[in-house]
């Protein structure tokens, strides 16, 4: 029998492999905005080009939960060719060992995509510029992906396995996300997406005419550097770029100051922002872009899946599932560990204590500390945290799509597995691990 703690395990590269967009909204979205604008696209066709982009991420994130199930604990190759396609772009297909299926960033597939784009007719269509967005967004993740996946979890088959390369750090590790890391490799990612598309405007009559590179490479230097949210934020301002405070909000960045856990959600419907908009209640993503996915060859199993992801489950699974959450959302972040006591099962103490620690991660309103997060007797800040209610704890979740269930809980050999996503940490997915003898296991999946 496999154990549900081999399932979660492996889980966790499968969670990386869906939306992991080294690089994140701040580069795949505002970054991608801003180069459209130098290159002469209007307002209207550089939104399109960089919400496309965007979404390549973002309006996965609520198929998450389907394609973690999918991708490692049922093994769907087709999972894991589109991960590849969406986001690591390797000459050799899965089924194959990492070291089979380096990610280059200078290889000929990594830019087959966009080239294919690029010679696809009638550029001046909003649908032909969402696919050369998508597209731009695997080359893009080819620089920031350069190099091996990890395969430190030996439960999850390493042939379908995506994950941030072992040279930046592996799959627990945001290095590869953030631009400042590696601030040549930034510059060289830009200037190939800005080449890209002064390739792709050359059928287009605009009215505007391109920047010569030379006179961008100061401004994408300083974007590089930016080493926090607030940074970000006001390279965004400088440069003219609208939602500067909702891209920032949605990386893996500290804040630098400011309050970006109250920052406005990313506009990512078609045409320009309205500025009240930006400014007032722009619908959450899966509302903006309801059955959203890539524009690439889906198997139809799968692609039901990903639309509508319901496993098998039985009441008392589901009622446990929405138990826990709501406690760990709910609880008072110094009253955690009497608050999800009773969930807990078999635990000892220093375990407890650990699970504590990745719960509060998730609460985390500055998630750019969530890596370095440890909790000890008596340091906890509740105003560093996020605490929910009764009446907003299940808002607080992205649903699984279809079901509109704030977890997806599913069952397998006689384990139950609870998988869940916090809508202001959505780069970490929560798996609970719930087996026969009501040993309760918990993990955090860094997921970007």
């Amino acid at each position: 029998m496999k154990t549900l703690k081999s399932i979660a395990s492996g889980s966790a590269l499968a969670a990386l492999s869906l939306s992991a967009g080294a690089y994140e909204s701040d580069f795949h979205f505002g970054l991608t905005w801003w180069l459209a604008r130098q290159t002469g696209f209007d307002l209207q066709q550089s939104q399109e080009i960089a919400r496309n982009n965007e979404l390549t991420d973002t309006g996965m994130l609520d198929a998450k939960h389907a394609m973690i199930w999918e991708l490692c604990i049922w093994r769907n190759t087709c999972a894991s060719k589109m991960t590849r396609a969406m986001h690591f772009r390797s000459k050799t297909p899965p089924p194959a060992e990492p070291s089979a299926r380096e990610v280059t960033e200078g290889a000929v597939y990594a830019e087959a995509q966009s080239i294919s784009i690029i010679k696809t007719p009638k550029h001046e269509e909003p649908k032909v510029q969402g696919w050369f967005g998508q597209a731009l967004h695997g080359r893009q993740d080819a620089f920031s992906h350069a190099g091996q996946s990890d395969t430190v979890w030996p439960f999850c088959p390493t042939e379908w396995l995506w994950t941030h390369p072992i040279t930046q750090g592996g799959f627990l590790a945001h290095d590869a996300d953030q631009t400042f890391r590696n601030t040549d490799k930034c510059a060289k990612a830009a200037l190939k997406t800005y080449n890209l598309m002064l390739q792709y405007r050359v059928t287009m009559k605009l009215s505007t005419k391109p920047k010569e590179p030379g006179e961008l490479t100061g401004r994408i230097g300083k974007f590089c550097e930016a080493q926090t949210k607030a940074e970000k934020a006001l390279w965004f301002k400088a440069e003219h770029v609208p939602q500067g405070d909702a891209i920032a909000k949605n990386t893996s960045l500290k804040d630098g100051g400011g309050n970006f856990a109250g920052a406005p959600r990313i506009d990512l419907r078609p045409g320009p922002p309205l500025a009240k908009d930006v400014q007032g209640s722009v619908p959450e993503y899966e509302q903006q872009e309801p059955g959203w996915l890539p524009s690439i060859a889906i198997n139809e199993d799968l692609k039901s899946f990903l639309m509508n992801a319901t496993p098998s489950s039985s009441p008392q699974g589901k009622e446990f599932a929405r138990g826990f959450l709501k406690a760990a959302l709910t609880t008072p972040p110094h009253k955690m560990p009497a608050g999800v006591e009773v969930f807990w099962g078999k635990k000892d103490f220093v375990q407890a204590d650990l699970d504590i620690t990745k719960l509060l991660r998730l609460r985390l309103k500055d998630q750019g500390n969530a890596d370095t997060l440890s909790v000890k007797a008596g340091s906890v800040n509740p105003d560093d945290y996020l605490t929910f209610t009764e009446e907003n704890w299940q808002a607080a979740l992205i649903p699984v799509r279809g079901s509109k269930e704030p977890a997806l809980v599913g069952e397998r050999d006689g384990n139950i597995v609870v998988l869940a996503i916090l809508r202001n940490a959505p780069n970490d997915v929560l798996m609970v691990e719930v087996k026969p003898d009501q040993t309760v296991n918990i993990q955090i999946l860094v997921a970007h």
